[in-house]
C-alpha cells in the first residue's frame, strides 16, 4: 500500500499553494516508481524543500536523475543545501547518474 502515484500526483498540485512551508517531505517505502517521477520533480523542485526521502522505493535511473535535475535547478544562491535520500531504489548505475548530472551542469 502506501501513499502511491495519486496521492503524490496530489501532494504535488497542493505543496506550492500551502500557507505553510513544508522543509521536509518523506515519502520513503511507498512503491513510488518512475510513473510518478514527473510529480515528484515538481515536489523536488519547491523552493522551500530542504529534504526530500524517497528511499525505499522502486525509481530507476532516468527517473532519479530527472528528480535530482528538479531539485538541483530550483535552487539559488544562498538557498543552502537540498538533500534526496534515494537509497534502496532500482537505480542500476549510480556513477553513470552522477556523471550525467556533472555533465548537464
Amino acid at each position: 500500500s502506501g501513499v502511491g502515484h495519486d496521492a503524490v500526483e496530489r501532494l504535488a498540485a497542493c505543496l506550492p499553494i500551502l500557507t505553510f512551508t513544508v522543509e521536509r517531505l518523506w515519502l520513503a517505502s511507498n512503491a513510488l516508481t518512475s510513473a510518478s517521477a514527473s510529480q515528484l520533480c515538481r515536489l523536488a523542485s519547491h523552493r522551500n524543500l530542504r529534504e526530500l526521502s524517497l528511499a525505499d522505493n522502486g525509481l530507476d535511473d532516468d527517473s532519479v536523475f530527472d528528480i535530482l535535475s528538479a531539485a538541483a535547478t530550483s535552487r539559488r544562491p544562498g538557498d543552502g543545501p537540498s538533500w534526496v535520500l534515494l537509497e534502496r531504489n532500482a537505480i542500476r548505475s549510480p556513477p553513470l547518474v552522477l556523471e550525467r548530472l556533472r555533465l548537464a551542469g
